[in-house]
């Protein structure tokens, strides 16, 4: 396994924890063996900083919080103007979302996954098949919150956007930027 080992992403801490989602994603079982902690020279205490390991640890969804906060300001800002420009909603849903859906590719490519050196074309065509997707969903959440329940625009807008964000985190690391795929054994 030292071959799939060395591909996985990550030092000290994040790299365990990225152990564990790889081994399970390629269908590699994990079991817990208890073990005699040793450590060298007299050390009496883990190298474990809470503040740098566990920054390390969430950098990507702290990565990928920051790229859909920026979209979703482009976004919210877009829908608004639209919305008071045109008067239909679903213009100014889907002009919104067209516009901060290429700035959130771009990021997400580049500073989320880090896969800037993939082919491009494959993986815009994934994101926008998931783009249109969510977008469905957005209409339909955010018009029925809006035209059903009668609740203003934006507050709305930010209850679908928080209901949409976590299932865009995982469909776009399952199936938008996968990780590189290497059997485990």
């Amino acid at each position: 396994m030292f071959g799939w080992l060395l591909q996985v992403a990550g030092r000290r801490f994040e790299y365990e924890l990225n152990i564990l989602l790889d081994a399970k994603r390629v269908g590699c079982p994990v079991c817990e063996i208890p073990i005699s902690t040793i450590y060298e020279n007299g050390n009496r205490s883990s190298h474990f900083n809470p503040v740098t390991d566990s920054i390390r640890v969430y950098l990507p969804l702290l990565r990928f919080s920051g790229a859909s906060i920026l979209s979703a300001a482009i976004d919210f800002i877009l829908l608004l103007v639209l919305q008071r420009a045109t008067g239909n909603l679903l213009l100014s849903v889907v002009g919104a979302r067209a516009c901060s859906s290429l700035f959130n590719f771009l990021c997400n490519k580049y500073l989320v996954f880090k896969k800037g050196r993939n082919k491009t074309i494959p993986s815009l065509l994934r994101y926008y098949t998931l783009v249109a997707a969510l977008l469905g969903c957005n209409y339909m959440l955010l018009s029925m919150f809006v035209h059903a329940f009668g609740i203003y625009l934006v507050p709305a807008k930010l209850m679908t956007e928080a209901i949409l964000f976590l299932i865009s985190y995982w469909m776009q690391r399952k199936f938008v930027f996968p990780q590189h795929r290497v059997k485990a054994f």
